[in-house]
C-alpha cells in the first residue's frame, strides 16, 4: 500500500504518515521510488494508535 492509501485508511495527512514511515513507527520499504507499507503494519498501527488522527 502506498503512503497515500495509508493515509487514507488512517486518516492522517500524508506528511504524517511519510514522517512515521521514514522514522520507523510504519515499517515501510522503497520500490520503484515510492514508498510501501504493509496493509498489515497499517492495520496493526490503527488498533495500537487508535487516536493517532
Amino acid at each position: 500500500m502506498t503512503v497515500k492509501e495509508a493515509a487514507s485508511q488512517l486518516d492522517l495527512p500524508v506528511w504524517t504518515v511519510w514522517k512515521l514511515c521514514t522514522g520507523g513507527a510504519l515499517p515501510s520499504w522503497r520500490a520503484e521510488g515510492r514508498i510501501l507499507i504493509m496493509p498489515c503494519a497499517v492495520t496493526e498501527f490503527a488498533r495500537v494508535f487508535p487516536n493517532a488522527a
